[in-house]
């Protein structure tokens, strides 16, 4: 199991779609050097789910804006993983290195 970092807001077990185990979800709040509030979590896409690119098979970030105005994502191979415990300002820079979903 991951260690959970200092910003941590949900740290739980939930039911995997389609799977017989428990994945632990690790959800992130940080805010970018301008002042914004974003989230970032782990996102697996599931065998059975839609197509996806494949720069994006094996997984990505997420990153929202608090307010829904945007969102983006990273490859998992371009992140660290220990993301979730990332000071916000190397958070920052994953979300600046995202692609515009």
């Amino acid at each position: 199991m991951r260690r959970a970092g200092p910003d941590c807001v949900s740290r739980e077990a939930s039911r995997c779609p389609n799977h017989r185990f428990s994945c632990n979800v690790a959800l992130r709040i940080f805010a970018s050097g301008d002042g914004e509030q974003w989230r970032v979590w782990s996102v697996r896409p599931t065998a059975n789910g839609r197509a996806v690119r494949p720069t994006f098979q094996d997984g990505w970030l997420c990153f929202e804006r608090l307010d829904g105005s945007c969102r983006c994502r990273l490859s998992v191979e371009s992140a660290p993983d220990d993301w979730d415990v990332l000071p916000d300002d190397r958070l920052d820079l994953l979300r600046r290195m995202a692609n515009t979903a």
